[in-house]
């Protein structure tokens, strides 16, 4: 799945490549509930459905001036953490459905390379987008332009 941008900003027009590592799932969370019972062992309850993460990993498409570490430090402002109000995540699913997906949701930045802390990699960094929802469809779709 190619991520395409996050509230006002476009991906690849800001010089990097969005997508989703092959071995997430995007499932929610799913945390057991304990319940106690006066004069008994506690029991299970019903499962909470916590928050669905989709994990990104971002690739830098070097190609102007900046640097790796200007480019993350300009993305990371851009994505704006500290909003708490959800803004909208655009997908695209990939060939050859190419199925425009939309949902609501935070960004959380973990810095990290989905390669693991001993890579040497540095311009991938990921970042995870915290939904409540799932990903819904894109409603409308003209020739040359597409409504979100």
């Amino acid at each position: 799945m190619k991520i395409l941008g996050f509230r006002d900003v476009d991906f690849a027009s800001a010089g990097f490549a969005a997508g989703i590592p092959t071995i997430t799932t995007g499932l929610p969370s799913i945390t057991p509930v304990v319940l106690p019972r006066p004069g008994a062992l506690p029991t299970f309850g019903p499962l909470e459905i916590g928050e669905l993460v989709i994990s990104v990993d971002f690739l830098y498409l070097p190609g102007g001036s900046l640097t790796y570490e200007q480019a993350f430090q300009l993305l990371y402002r851009r994505l704006d953490p500290f909003n708490r109000v959800p803004g909208q995540l655009r997908a695209q699913l990939n060939a050859p459905d190419n199925t425009l997906l939309v949902t609501n949701a935070l960004p959380r930045i973990t810095g990290f390379s989905s390669f693991g802390a001993d890579e040497e990699d540095v311009n991938i960094r990921s970042v995870d987008f915290v939904s409540v929802e799932g990903w819904k469809t894109l409603v409308t779709q003209t020739t040359g332009t597409v409504t979100f």
